[in-house]
């Protein structure tokens, strides 16, 4: 019985532990997509905009390739169609 508390205790500093190793103000993320050549990137749970936007450039892998931010928080899709509508 005395065991108890003490899984208990330990299980609550986990939780607490995990929940405090990203900070608040994370949530920013990207989408990068070259259209020419359809790489494409993407990042989240950055902490700043501009981290974003650099890990999203980053995997997508081509010069050609453009930035779609996320909003903070929020989702984010790229739609890719297979045919040309124009």
């Amino acid at each position: 019985m005395r065991r108890a508390p003490l899984i208990f205790a330990g299980m609550a500093a986990i939780i607490l532990a995990l929940t405090t190793i990203t900070p608040a103000d994370a949530g920013y993320g990207a989408i990068a997509y070259d259209q020419n050549s359809g790489k494409e990137g993407a990042s989240w749970d950055q902490a700043t905009p501009a981290e974003a936007n650099e890990a999203a450039l980053k995997q997508c892998a081509s010069a050609e390739c453009r930035v779609h931010p996320v909003e903070p928080k929020g989702c984010g899709a790229l739609a890719i169609s297979g045919q040309d509508y124009s």
